[in-house]
């Protein structure tokens, strides 16, 4: 198994654990506040976890490492993405 398929099964396992944790706090959110902070928290580490695999693979791209022209797709889009937002961010 390469370099990449680590990092990104890392990632699954990341957001498997993410979504376990918070269903673990919704249980015990007894107050109605804490509920919206748990939804927020966990769609705030997927989304980061996103974006950090994202960039990973759109740095693998410009480097010529990935392998075929279908693997590069979502590289592709993050970096158009990042291109239009970045000078704004």
């Amino acid at each position: 198994m390469n370099c990449y398929a680590v990092k990104s099964i890392g990632y699954v396992i990341s957001t498997i654990s993410v979504a376990l944790l918070g269903l673990v706090a919704w249980e015990a959110a007894d107050e109605g506040w804490m509920r919206p902070l748990v939804i927020a928290g966990v769609l705030a580490s997927i989304v980061g976890m996103a974006l950090r695999w994202l960039t990973y693979r759109e740095d693998k791209r410009q480097r010529g490492e990935l392998g075929s022209v279908h693997e590069g797709r979502i590289g592709d889009r993050a970096h158009r993405v990042v291109e239009h937002v970045g000078p704004a961010l």
